[in-house]
């Protein structure tokens, strides 16, 4: 077999596929030429060992139908495409790194190759995409349409929000990135929508003779999910022919696929109505995919499964791989420790958030609608602060010469008349700051040099590669930014509404609600001040629109919000990496959407999505199996919150003696083995947890243990008091009584400095990495040393639970050499008495029992719709 007549093959199927064909159909045309079985076989085996690769693209988790896997047809951008190279060379003109160009054009290609071929007779691809907010989607999927065109798609339609805002937003980015990207594709693309008109059938024509006398070209719209707009679009689309219709491969992409597109319908047999336009829709055309794009994923994975033509992904879906320099949630937040982490991880968040404090919050928002009518607004302490903040800081900017827009958020209510009512707080307080500035008067300038200097220690911006900004800089150009600086009301009611137009940059201090909460990016956000309240896990995130990139001012932004509400986004954080971490554990075992349901974790005091949008949902359980969680938190000022903690060890500790457990003292370890589960439980209804660890409480910890017992598992545990060894040299160590038969030296572990609250501690870990998983058994140093967490879970013995102790000195300090995240993450306890710390290691379970989670009911599915055909019977 020659070498060259190999080659030739392989790009004889790649034109083929580019011109519509699918694999199997280019193979048997060249059959049927005379071209020997044997060199078509090794070209098909080439051409999709090269498709293979695009789909393994290690940037981004998949999920994929087993239906996809010999679906092997896409082999990534070739010489010859007339859009990606051209979207390529333009967004590194706009200024992209390489490797951000290189990341996107791996994850389209990716999204890109589980498409069905678009000669194949009927397309349903159901898909999701999740990414993180403000993260670069609308890009992600510019990419897809101009490669999915490059190959022979024909038909877009974007799926576009709500509002006019979000559509007119993303019809102007695709018309920038695709239709008038350059004279080629002004020619070779039609716009079914514009940026001042949504889809209206009488500029279009005729559905027939607008896609059959444009065959050479591409056709894209862009479309508000309203009713009356999608029933316009699928009535035109329902007009074609039915030979127009099977020779139209259409895409259609969902912008925000969580909002709106989900039936949310109380009855099996109907649907809401936007729900049923875009299955109207899909089912209209024969060659139809659908590929969802959202941050918050929560309701598309709890969609019901089993109806065909609804929108569950069903086919793939694919998690993007998070930007390096991307401010998500964990980033900004911070989060807890999960299983996978490893032990010398700690997720601490930016110290960016600034503090509500309660008392205002009755000032700046109605306790309710009944109070709506005699409320108003007053501009608190912190709001000014904010607000001081950004002109400073948009001043900073202007000193590095960052000529750019710059703006600050106030979202504190969804009521528009409130909106409205702060717009004459706003301009009499930049009126008078003005007048103070123009004084030049020696008080403010002390006030605003200092604000600047706190900020400046706190972010340096040394730590984000950037130069720091001193006062006396930034100074000069302060009286312009606040007399440049538009108020601006955005909400459904108001006139003047916030926009970006225009060559010369503007600086805005925005108020609104709902509209500002979802999809809109607003350019340059330096400051938001946000109360809102949530009580859902997407609606929380997506109200995050300080979520995005800060190119060039990375050590600026700040955030102001109440205490709960920042803990509700650590938890968050925490609920969104969890589900990326199923994904990849999922994709490693080769799951697919069919095969599983995505866990989502449930809080106290939220709900996870609408509950209208989980009736699809079933409960199923945090499962503490593998697992290995410590406390980190403590009420280190409440003395008899502490005393109670204490006691609880002491009482457990007596009990264990009193039973003659099996004792094992070596010096800073002591281990009780064999020890009954009802003194465990016991201990568990006396110890206190903090009320934030809100997946490691005693009620979930003794309802797993319970669950368990009943499968004749955790029946016996061993219990480690983690010490330390007693130091002989000055005889002032400090000693505590646990209930054991000597006093045990106090373990130091400081105090994280990542919140604005002090009333609790936060430890970051106690444990002595993953090491503690087996600190009751007998491995040697250097067998624990070099094993992973992951292979210390498996040495658990069956059946058998590990409870750690930690008794922690209340004066502990930073030690020397202890690792330092940033500056100033350490600082000393300072604790009204002792505190004692617990961790918990389970073994693997002889039966599951999780608790806790939502997830999709899969049972209903037909098995043998996702089991691998055969070669021979592989529909084509």
């Amino acid at each position: 077999m020659q070498t060259d007549e190999l080659t030739g093959l392989v790009a004889i199927l790649k034109s083929c596929v580019k011109g519509g064909d699918t694999v199997d159909t280019a193979i048997r045309n060249l059959s049927g030429a005379g071209v020997s079985e044997e060199l078509l076989r090794a070209a098909q085996a080439k051409y999709e060992g090269y498709a293979a690769q695009i789909r393994k693209a290690d940037q981004s988790t998949t999920l994929k139908d087993k239906r996809l896997e010999k679906t092997l047809w896409y082999m990534g951008p070739q010489e010859g495409d007339l859009y990606w190279p051209v979207l390529k060379q333009a967004l590194l003109q706009k200024g992209w790194k390489p490797e951000d160009i290189e990341q996107l054009d791996t994850s389209s290609s990716k999204i890109v190759s589980f498409l069905e071929p678009p000669a194949r007779g009927v397309i349903k691809t159901r898909g999701l995409i999740v990414g993180y907010v403000q993260s670069g989607k609308t890009a992600n999927y510019s990419a897809v349409i101009a490669k999915a065109a490059d190959v022979g798609y024909k038909l877009f339609i974007i799926l576009s929000g709500l509002t006019d805002q979000l559509r007119n937003q993303t019809q102007n980015r695709l018309a920038q990135e695709i239709t008038q990207l350059n004279d080629r594709n002004r020619e070779r693309w039609f716009s079914l929508t514009f940026p001042d008109r949504d889809f209206y059938v009488a500029p279009v024509g005729n559905a027939s003779s607008l896609l059959t006398r444009v065959s050479h070209m591409h056709v894209l719209g862009v479309v508000k999910k309203n009713a009356a707009v999608l029933r316009r679009l699928r009535n035109w689309l329902r007009s074609a022919q039915p030979g127009v219709k099977n020779n139209c491969p259409v895409l259609i992409i969902d912008d925000e696929a969580d909002q709106a597109s989900i039936n949310t319908s109380q009855s099996k047999e109907k649907q809401t109505v936007i729900n049923g336009l875009i299955r109207d829709i899909l089912n209209t055309m024969p060659k139809a995919a659908y590929i969802g794009y959202t941050a918050s994923p929560f309701a598309n994975v709890l969609i019901d499964p089993l109806p065909d033509d609804d929108l569950y992904p069903r086919d793939f879906i694919i998690d993007l791989p998070r930007p390096s320099d991307h401010f998500g949630t964990e980033r900004i937040f911070g989060r807890d420790l999960l299983s996978q982490d490893e032990e010398d991880q700690q997720f601490d968040g930016l110290d960016v958030i600034r503090r509500i404090p309660d008392d205002e919050i009755r000032d700046l928002k109605p306790a309710g609608k009944k109070e709506l009518g005699d409320f108003w607004p007053i501009l608190t302490t912190s709001l000014k602060d904010a607000i001081t903040y950004f002109w400073l800081a948009t001043a900073a900017r202007a000193a590095r010469g960052q000529e750019e827009h710059s703006t600050m958020l106030i979202h504190t209510t969804l009521y528009t008349v409130t909106h409205e009512r702060f717009r004459p707080l706003l301009t009499q307080y930049r009126a008078s700051f003005l007048r103070q500035l123009k004084q030049g008067g020696s008080e403010l300038a002390g006030k605003l040099r200092l604000q600047w200097e706190e900020e400046q220690k706190i972010v340096p911006a040394s730590d984000v590669g950037l130069t720091p900004v001193p006062f006396d800089r930034l100074q000069p150009y302060l009286y312009n930014v606040v007399l440049n600086t538009d108020i601006v009301v955005e909400n459904s009611r108001s006139d003047q509404r916030l926009e970006y137009k225009g060559d010369s940059a503007k600086i805005q201090i925005v108020v609104g609600g709902n509209i500002l909460s979802r999809g809109l990016t607003l350019e340059g956000l330096l400051v938001s001040f946000f109360l809102r309240t949530a009580n859902a896990y997407d609606t929380l995130l997506q109200t995050g629109r300080w979520f995005g990139f800060r190119r060039g001012y990375e050590d600026l932004p700040r955030i102001w919000m109440t205490d709960e509400l920042k803990g509700y986004f650590r938890d968050l954080a925490t609920v969104e990496q969890e589900i990326r971490n199923d994904m990849v554990l999922y994709e490693l075992e080769g799951r697919t959407p069919l095969d599983f349901g995505v866990r989502i974790r449930t809080h106290p005091a939220l709900e996870i999505t609408s509950r209208l949008k989980m009736q699809a949902a079933i409960d199923c359980s945090v499962s503490f199996e593998n697992d290995f969680r410590q406390t980190i938190l403590f009420n280190h000022k409440d003395r008899s919150w502490l005393t109670q903690n204490l006691e609880a060890a002491r009482t457990l500790v007596r009990s264990i003696r009193q039973y003659n457990m099996a004792t094992q003292d070596q010096g800073q370890k002591i281990i009780f083995r064999d020890v009954s589960v009802h003194l465990i439980t016991t201990f568990l209804a006396q110890y206190q947890f903090h009320t934030r660890n809100k997946a490691f409480s005693s009620e979930l910890l003794t309802g797993y243990i319970r669950d368990q017992n009943k499968n004749g598992d955790l029946l016996r545990w061993n219990v480690v008091i983690v010490s330390r060894r007693p130091r002989q040299e000055d005889g002032q160590e400090k000693l505590i009584d646990l209930g054991y038969s000597r006093p045990l030296p106090l373990i130091n572990r400081s105090l994280l400095e990542i919140k604005v609250d002090a009333s609790y501690a936060d430890l970051g870990v106690i444990a002595n990495g993953y090491s503690d998983i087996v600190a009751d058994l007998d491995l040697s140093a250097e067998e624990t040393r070099k094993a992973s967490a992951a292979v210390l879970k498996m040495k658990r013995p069956p059946g058998v639970g590990l409870l750690l102790l930690y008794p922690i000195d209340k004066d502990s300090v930073p030690m020397r050499g202890e690792r330092v995240l940033r500056r100033g993450i350490r600082r000393p306890l300072e604790a009204a008495e002792h505190l004692v710390g617990v961790a918990f290691a389970f073994p693997k379970a002889v039966k599951q029992t999780p608790q806790g989670y939502k997830t999709v009911d899969l049972s209903r599915i037909e098995r043998e719709e996702v089991e691998d055909l055969p070669e021979d019977e592989e529909e084509e």
